[in-house]
């Protein structure tokens, strides 16, 4: 069985508002200096070592995919 999960319901305004000093993931971008048009760009993110640093100097998350791994723990908690 799988389950099809958007990745604004994973990194919701609730989780950002509560564990980054960012307002969603839009501001997040934003702030980074990163524009998303493409599923490509998106998936190349946990790669960016720019990105990376980004996240580690501003949240207290090691990467972009630990953030999102923590974030859908928190989901799947009802955190």
């Amino acid at each position: 069985m799988s389950v099809a999960v958007k990745i604004q319901d994973i990194l919701s305004e609730k989780f950002f508002q509560k564990n980054t000093p960012f307002e969603n993931l839009n501001d997040l971008f934003s702030k980074a200096g990163v524009t998303i048009s493409s599923v490509e760009d998106y998936t190349s993110l946990s790669e960016n070592n720019e990105f990376n640093t980004f996240i580690q100097s501003t949240t207290k998350y090691s990467s972009f995919n630990d953030m999102k791994g923590k974030a859908t723990v928190e989901l799947l908690l009802g955190k």
